[in-house]
């Protein structure tokens, strides 16, 4: 009787959470969906960055609809996807720049020149599996990890929090990472097609020296 009843339990939510998965998805698909018409049919007859429409349908539709149907770290893992997959918005240069009047351009102090002075920080793209999609954002160069030795999971979940009055999140991931081997075979996927990388080290959770630290370092 009792097993029975665990079993209907059981079941009971496995449907409900496969429900909510769904709706998810629906609902994130269609704002992307939404959003990329609305990108494609307003681009077309200007130049320069994302129409107004754009933005508000982003900002006042699609992102309040994620945050009630998604966790903060499912939906940090969705954006990941999305740019991954080429479905985030492309940086357009605007008329100053395309006729060179005006230049994104900074020359760091070792001589290389990156194509924006607006780069990405360690933390979004954790194992570097998104960095072209984040190049074509508009990124003049994107730092990815933290990056660990050896693969980790990091602290349980939940292990990031909103703080939507302060426009902000709490991170406690607890450097999650696929490891080294992981992420250079990624970077190897993406040097295959251009050369713009950083990576941000750190030690395993276990670690008690620096060795590893070092393995992870000259592999870099």
């Amino acid at each position: 009787m009792l097993r029975s009843i665990r079993e209907k339990a059981v079941k009971t939510v496995g449907t409900v959470l496969r429900s909510i998965r769904d709706k998810a998805v629906k609902t994130v698909g269609t704002g992307v969906l939404v959003i990329a018409s609305i990108e494609f049919t307003t681009k077309l007859p200007s130049e320069g960055r994302s129409s107004q429409l754009y933005h508000d349908v982003s900002d006042k539709v699609v992102t309040p609809l994620v945050r009630k149907v998604l966790n903060p770290e499912d939906a940090h893992n969705a954006a990941i996807y999305f740019v991954k997959n080429g479905f985030a918005p492309r940086f357009r240069p605007n008329a100053l720049e395309s006729s060179k009047s005006v230049s994104l351009e900074s020359k760091g102090p070792s001589g290389i020149t990156f194509p924006s002075c607006i780069g990405l920080a360690a933390g979004f793209d954790k194992d570097g599996v998104a960095i072209q999609g984040l190049m074509d954002m508009g990124f003049g160069f994107v730092e990815i990890g933290s990056v660990t030795p050896k693969p980790q999971p990091g602290n349980p979940k939940p292990r990031m929090y909103r703080l939507e009055e302060d426009l902000g999140v709490i991170n406690r991931f607890g450097f999650n990472s696929v490891g080294m081997n992981g992420v250079e075979e990624n970077l190897k996927c993406f040097r295959s097609k251009c050369d713009a990388d950083k990576e941000d080290s750190e030690k395993n959770k276990d670690e008690t020296d620096a060795l590893d630290m070092l393995i992870t370092i000259s592999k870099g």
